[in-house]
Formats: C-alpha cells, structure tokens, sequence
C-alpha cells in the first residue's frame, strides 16, 4: 500500500504500525499484509479468525480431568437417638485425586464427624 508518508493519512497509519510491538513475530506479518494492502479492518478479522482457535486450543492445553467424589459422612443430628445420622458430601478439587483425598478433605468440614466411605461418581473439567 504505497502512501504518500507525508499525507495525514501516512502518518496515522505510521503511529499505528510503530505501536507494534518488535519483538513480536506477528508484527512483522501486519506490516507485510500492509503493505501488500490490506485494510486495518482486513487485519483484524485475519487475526480474529486465528485467535478464536488459539483461544480454544489454550484453554484445552490448560484443562484437566478431576475427579469428583461423593463421600459418606457422619453428622451430628439431635433428633437421632444416636445423636448422629449419614449425609452425602460432594468433593472436588485440584488436591482431590484419590478416595482417600476425597475423605481427608469432608473430614475438614466443620460440620463432619467422621467420613466413612468415598466413591468416585463424576469427573469435571478444571482449567488450571
């Protein structure tokens, strides 16, 4: 795209181009996708095309499988002759990768007794 550098016009594309940052690989395409004579409008949707399967393909680089757990605790119930009854705890997270995690874990809530079994029943997508 050959402008005359002294129109307005060469010197507003020219403050656009110099804030391009050198030392990244793709300014370099812009300023040649430019000077075949593409549009800044052309440019973006290129790279909007691109960053949308860039996008996708980071987050699945950065997601994992984690197990979810449902754990069978003891919970203090008045009602109860023993003073106690079952409840179902549902337990996830990134330090959650065993039953015995999953236990460990709804054994730290305030309310649990005591944990009895766990049981793996789900996995869920964690983007770390």
């Amino acid at each position: 795209m050959s402008t005359d550098s002294s129109s307005p016009e060469a010197s507003g594309e020219q403050d656009y181009l110099d804030q391009l940052p050198d030392d990244n690989p793709f300014s370099e395409v812009v300023r040649e996708r430019r000077e075949a004579g593409k549009s800044f409008d052309d440019l973006f949707w290129e790279v909007e095309e691109v960053q949308s399967v860039l996008d996708d393909a980071a987050m699945d680089e950065k997601t994992v499988e984690q197990p979810v757990y449902e754990v069978k605790v003891v919970v203090p119930d008045e009602s109860s002759t023993s003073g106690e009854s079952y409840a179902t705890e549902r337990v996830e997270g990134p330090d959650i990768d065993t039953p015995e995690d999953a236990k460990d874990e709804a054994e730290d809530y305030p309310h649990v007794i005591r944990a009895e079994n766990a049981e793996q029943v789900d996995t869920a997508e964690i983007a770390e």
